[in-house]
């Protein structure tokens, strides 16, 4: 495949008499799409390439270009075996390690595919160049790649012996800690054998164990977080954040007495990074401020607000998202304040980083005194109008979602507001705030309904046809809610817009309406049931399945003369179905024929205990 140097074949002839055997070309592959671009910018800077270079260049250069898809990384390209340092026994896998598995053959194993892998050839070309290049490559990639790259050159195998450490330890030795009866001691002396790692290499072995800290007995557990907290202080400062983000999520299971002091700790280490760095673990620690003790709930907030008041505007929001959601942890009578704080330190913020943190921010409306609740959702939905237009979909959702917590006298106009807001965004951003309003259409005086279920209805019809589906859905699923005068013709409406649908958006929305023919006048609902039986034999044949369950369930609701002829009709319907949809709609039906004839034997003997009873009186 690929044109030999001489220098490459005599690296090639080396490397064959220290290998037990080498591995076929179709089992090794590198396995990130970044030791690609490596390789690539390697080569590059070759000067004088040789055959095997130039053609290891091209190759990359095509692998770069064409995408792998899953199936064939399943057929071709298998994690390799790794053979231990000494030869006698296959270390655990990097794929191992990432999952916490181990003890089965890696064999056996496939790779996860990654987007894009380097083609399995080049691993092979790659031992044909002299070894000193060989090795400035492994340099250059990621620990996976190496491991397989050494599981064909013995040459390399030296530079591994952290690397399976490394995963030993993670793949072995830390999913034994919950599992030992002696868990502390376990801990520790995995915790000793992550020291002896080389600094680099501690990350993810300390997040897998620092993970682990709630297997612990409950006595073992703040000692042992402190000594995690402290090995990751001795990581190099860009490498702690992930790993503290990791313990963080822990501080709930501690003992109650020790987590406001183990949040202090951790929000001291948070400060000791890099500026950028700090938003994640930041976000996570905001996350757990529910499982402080009540007293200290409050100051804790605030000291977190401040620390992300410090953070570059650009890393603020995803923190603030995660604190805005604690405000319902705080003792009632602070809520509203720090509601309003946030709401002035979200403002704050360039106008396209806004949307998520005020998104949770106005979810919080809900755990607000009532008497507060009206003038904030006022003050949420004037902020929302502050951004720009295409970032305002998913607030005006929110927004809409909590509606049903402000007194009933404020809803009907804050619905107004809300649908004319949403009026203004880009057709495709107002299906889900649609949706929403839509569902909750039935918390409004009822007198305000009918009216309110019509312009959702007109303002969906406005939608791209792509877009319909899951308002018109639930539309469908509140026509029950309308007072029972309104409820045919919105029906027919809403039934009429399920029919111009693309024929693979109805299945849903006809489910739900059919759920409801039972609220419907008596004296239409034969009529119903019939259109939509048709419009379901309609459906693609494997979408049908869901809606006919739901009219087997509105078969008893039907007028007693109508009902013999629609459990044909639907019988009919299901003997079309895929044979393996069929099982379910026809133990449905038949459910629905038992009662019905159970029903109607109770009657026949009610009206047979009626006419004895008026005979034995007539005998009298």
């Amino acid at each position: 495949m690929y044109a030999r140097s001489s220098v490459g074949n005599r690296s090639k002839s080396k490397v064959s008499s220290v290998l037990p055997s080498p591995k076929p070309a179709r089992e090794l592959a590198l396995s990130d799409c970044s030791d690609v671009r490596a390789l690539r910018g390697f080569f590059s800077n070759v000067a004088a390439p040789s055959r095997s270079t130039q053609a290891l260049r091209v190759t990359l250069e095509w692998q770069e270009r064409i995408p792998l898809e899953s199936d064939r990384l399943q057929r071709n390209v298998n994690l390799p075996m790794v053979t231990s340092v000494r030869g006698t026994s296959p270390a655990p896998s990097a794929f191992q390690a990432s999952t916490g598995e181990s003890g089965e053959p890696t064999s056996r194993r496939k790779l996860n595919p990654s987007p894009q892998a380097i083609a399995p050839g080049v691993l092979t070309g790659l031992l044909e160049l002299p070894p000193e290049i060989t090795r400035d490559i492994a340099g250059r990639i990621g620990p996976r790649s190496r491991i397989a790259l050494a599981n064909a050159s013995a040459q390399l195998r030296p530079q591994l012996t952290h690397e399976l450490q490394a995963a030993t330890i993670i793949g072995r030795d830390v999913p034994l800690v919950g599992a030992s009866q002696e868990a502390n001691q376990a801990f520790g002396a995995v915790l000793l054998g992550i020291g002896e790692l080389p600094v680099y290499l501690r990350g993810e072995a300390l997040a897998a164990l620092g993970g682990k800290i709630n297997a612990l007995p409950p006595t073992s557990r703040t000692g042992r977080f402190d000594n995690v907290l402290g090995a990751i202080g001795q990581l190099p400062a860009e490498h702690r954040s992930g790993r503290l983000a990791t313990l963080g999520r822990q501080i709930h299971v501690l003992p109650e007495a020790d987590q406001t002091a183990q949040f202090d700790s951790m929000l001291g280490a948070i400060g000791q990074l890099p500026a950028k760095h700090r938003s994640g673990p930041l976000a996570t620690l905001g996350n757990v401020i529910w499982s402080l003790p009540e007293p200290d709930q409050t100051a804790h907030f605030d000291s977190m607000l401040g620390v992300i008041a410090q953070l570059p505007g650009e890393h603020r929001s995803d923190p603030l998202a995660k604190l805005c959601d604690q405000i319902h942890a705080l003792p009632e009578a602070d809520r509203t304040a720090r509601f309003d704080g946030m709401l002035g330190v979200i403002a704050q913020l360039s106008a396209e980083h806004r949307s998520d943190p005020l998104a949770k921010l106005c979810d919080q409306i809900h755990a607000l005194p009532e008497a507060d609740r009206t003038a904030r959702f006022d003050s949420g939905f004037g902020a929302i109008e502050q951004l720009p237009v295409e970032h305002r979909s998913g607030p005006f959702d929110t927004l809409g979602n909590v509606i049903w917590t402000l007194p009933e006298a404020d809803r009907t106009a804050r619905f107004d507001s809300v649908f004319g807001a949403i009026g203004q965004l880009p057709a495709e951003h107002r299906s889900d705030p649609l949706d929403t309003l839509g569902h909750h259409i039935w918390h409004l005086p009822e007198a305000d309904r009918t009216a309110r279920f019509d312009s959702v209805f007109d303002a969906t019809g406005e939608l791209p046809p792509e877009h319909r589906s899951d308002p018109v859905a639930t539309l469908s699923d509140r026509i029950w809610t309308l007072p029972e005068a309104d409820r045919t013709a919105r029906f027919e409406s809403v039934f009429g817009a399920i029919g111009q649908l693309p024929a693979e958006h109805r299945r849903n929305a006809l489910a739900r309406l059919g759920s409801r023919i039972y609220s419907q006048p008596e004296a239409d609902r034969t009529a119903q049931f019939d259109s939509m039986l048709d419009a379901i034999g309609q459906l693609p044949a494997e979408h049908r399945r869901n809606p006919l369950i739901q009219l087997c369930h509105q078969i008893e609701d039907l007028p007693e003369a109508d009902q013999r002829a629609r459990i044909h009709g639907i019988a009919c319907v299901i003997t079309q179905l895929p044979a393996g949809h069929r099982s379910i709609p026809k133990a449905v039906l038949e459910q629905a024929q038992a009662r019905i004839r159970a029903a109607a034997i109770k009657k026949f003997y009610r009206t047979l205990k009626g006419f004895f009873r008026t005979l034995l009186n007539g005998c009298h």
